[in-house]
């Protein structure tokens, strides 16, 4: 198959036909990660393994799962002293003091 190189800034790209990288695994989600490196005269593109296991999952996404790591960062930084000051004086605000109307 013959595809032609495209001007993208100071780089060049290809556009891959969708049916190519479903045969591999890949999907049709643009934002697959894949390997790239040169050997001999070619240039070849493979999956990362993360890409072929999004693919291949019943996922709608990649993306990382929302707060993923989050708890160990909190363990990691530790009680701090300075704790209470974050919540000094009153939470009760103007809004708590009057009836709302909808």
């Amino acid at each position: 198959m013959k595809v032609r190189l495209i001007r993208i800034g100071d780089s060049r790209g290809v556009r891959i036909p969708a049916r190519l990288l479903k045969s591999i695994s890949a999907g049709d989600d643009a934002n697959v990660e894949m390997n790239i490196e040169v050997r001999g005269n070619s240039i070849v593109l493979t999956p990362t393994s993360s890409a072929t296991s999004c693919a291949t999952s019943s996922a709608t996404s990649c993306a990382a799962p929302a707060r993923q790591g989050w708890s160990a960062a909190f363990r990691a930084a530790g009680a701090s002293q300075m704790d209470d000051l974050c919540l000094t004086g009153s939470l009760v605000n103007g809004f708590d003091e009057c009836e709302w109307t909808w």
